[in-house]
């Protein structure tokens, strides 16, 4: 993989993950305590997703590039 490749998409896959967590911790700080739950229920849930969907998404990645 290029250089240039590789910093496109580690930029793009970080961007909703620090999004997320920026968001949940100004939440924190104004003590809106619905809000921050609410984004760790969501990022939960994506997480849970992404772990139970991972081989069919690797499988679909690969079946793409060859």
């Amino acid at each position: 993989m290029k250089l240039s490749t590789f910093l496109i998409v580690s930029t793009l896959g970080r961007m909703p993950g620090t999004y997320l967590l920026t968001v949940q911790g100004a939440s924190l700080r104004s003590q809106d305590y619905a809000t921050t739950v609410l984004v760790a229920v969501i990022s939960v849930v994506l997480v849970l997703l992404g772990y139970l969907y991972k081989d069919r998404f690797v499988h679909r990645m690969k079946s793409k590039a060859g």
